[in-house]
């Protein structure tokens, strides 16, 4: 996928943030290891969790507009 603004909200505080990720980064993974910018929770990896509350929910994309489109 190109480099875009992927929209996470946090399974704890509720909160939606979002993180610039490259083409190189996935958002799957990035659910499953960033922090919370707002109350600073990692996504729960313990065994007692479900596959589904094991990261954030990923709620948005925006791709990154590296060829303007100019008249």
């Amino acid at each position: 996928m190109d480099t875009g603004t992927w929209t996470f909200r946090c399974r704890k505080c509720e909160s939606a943030f979002e993180l610039l990720l490259t083409e190189r980064e996935r958002a799957g993974a990035a659910a499953r290891e960033k922090r919370c910018p707002k109350c600073g929770a990692a996504p729960d990896t313990g065994a007692g969790a479900m596959h589904g509350e094991r990261r954030h929910q990923i709620i948005g994309y925006r791709a990154a507009n590296s060829r303007p489109f100019i008249l």
